[in-house]
């Protein structure tokens, strides 16, 4: 084998060359997680009440007296603007539902026209349950949404209340790519077979469409990709880069 120098041979310099090449690498993704605090995610809620009620011709009348207060208003819509980065202090946004009604009534939720940096989050058929779970717990951030009761008695109140939350680095956690990203030769990806992740190196630009739905990607690689996703877009469009509508129902029970 030819020698380079005394202590140095050529397959020495490689190794030395690779292991320069995968810190470089390395550096750069955490540059990029650096990036999220700079462009932090800014989610635009859009909050739809809906209070129904079916007056039967029954001997006596039911009063159907039911509404939705934003502290001390009565409210019908109402939008939240909070600013998310990994790390953030939990926001907080409580609406109460006051039943003065002579009957009880059922509260529901749902999710909807939810997007990412102007892009769908979900298929068109994503169930309603599905979608709930998936802004719920498949992201980093975590949207929670909780009625403490799904019945008002009469003359009964509840808060509905939505949680965010988004932790800082933990490069334990893995999350499925979601429906609306974009291959990016920066970041590594995963398989899931049982509870192991394993690295992929297969994954490129051109078979990127057909392996993504059953890809992972660490907790600290999807914070910078969506750090700088909703950066980029944020900037160029001038508005929010999550946006979804929570539509609130409550009908009289047994309607």
């Amino acid at each position: 084998m030819r020698r380079l120098s005394k202590d140095k041979t050529y397959d020495q310099l490689e190794h030395d060359y690779e292991a320069i090449r995968k810190r470089n690498k390395f550096l750069k993704r955490r540059a990029l997680i650096l990036a999220v605090f700079v462009f932090v995610v800014n989610a635009y809620a859009w909050f739809v009440y809906i209070s129904e009620a079916d007056v039967r011709t029954d001997a006596a009348v039911k009063n159907w007296d039911l509404n939705f207060y934003d502290g001390t208003t009565a409210v019908k819509e109402v939008v939240i603007n909070p600013e998310m980065f990994p790390g953030m202090p939990e926001f907080t946004k409580s609406i109460n539902i006051i039943n003065a009604s002579d009957v009880k009534a059922d509260v529901e939720y749902t999710i909807k026209d939810v997007t990412l940096a102007g892009l769908p989050m979900f298929p068109t058929n994503t169930s309603d349950a599905d979608i709930i779970n998936i802004v719920t717990d498949g992201y980093p951030f975590k949207v929670d949404i909780s009625s403490e009761k799904n019945t008002l008695d009469e003359t009964d109140s509840a808060p509905f209340t939505v949680k965010i939350n988004w932790k800082y680095e933990d490069s334990s956690e893995y999350y499925r790519v979601g429906y609306s990203f974009e291959y990016g030769e920066d970041y590594q990806y995963y398989t899931l077979s049982g509870s192991t992740y394993t690295l992929d190196t297969t994954v490129n630009a051109s078979n990127w469409a057909s392996k993504k739905d059953s890809l992972y990607m660490q907790k600290d690689d999807i914070d910078s990709y969506l750090g700088t996703m909703c950066g980029q877009y944020q900037r160029t469009n001038n508005t929010n880069c999550l946006k979804f509508t929570v539509a609130i129902t409550a009908k009289q029970q047994g309607t």
